[in-house]
Parts: structure tokens; sequence; C-alpha cells
């Protein structure tokens, strides 16, 4: 089970400033896809009510990047998600459990 850690914003700065120019793209990129997860996560709370007609959701067409996390064999992994042209796109982040 995961464990909650607590760091401060300087904590945070004084860790990233020791990555390399690989691991500072990585971490933006999940940065990018969590920030724009919050904003899809906000946008769907208020919901437009648009359904197929079988009642389910309806598929965006298009949407803003989201972060799942799939447990495979035990181990989490993480994901960038998102609806182009009406099709689910995915890119893979990386494990999501530390060790």
């Amino acid at each position: 089970m995961k464990e909650n850690i607590s760091l401060t914003t300087a904590q945070v700065r004084d860790a990233v400033r020791s990555f390399n120019v690989k691991q500072l793209e990585s971490l933006q990129e999940l940065i990018a896809a969590l920030l724009e997860s919050k904003a899809k996560a906000a946008s769907t709370e208020a919901g437009d009510g648009k359904t197929t007609k079988t009642g389910r959701p309806r598929k965006p067409r298009n949407s803003v990047p989201f972060i799942e996390t799939k447990t495979i064999k035990g181990h989490q992994y993480q994901y960038k998600r998102w609806y182009e042209n009406g099709k689910l796109k995915s890119k893979y982040i990386g494990k999501a459990d530390s060790e």
C-alpha cells in the first residue's frame, strides 16, 4: 500500500534541481497531464447530460488528456489518455508504485 508523502514546495524545488533533461521533460509531461485531468474532472462535475440512445454517456469526440492508473499483476502503471476524433488514445507514462 502506498503511503502519502508530504513535501514542501521548497523540498520539491530542491529535489527537481538535480534532475537531468529527460527527467524534467517527463515531469513536465506528467504535470501537464495532471493539470488537464483536474480541469476535465472539474468540467465533468458540471456535466452536459448528453447520452446515447441506450442512455449511456456519450464518448467525447475530442478531450483533454487525463491520467489513468491500471493494476496489472499487482503493480500499478500510469497512462495518459485522451479522446481524438472519437477514439480513445493512450500513452504509457510509467510505473506508479514505489519500490
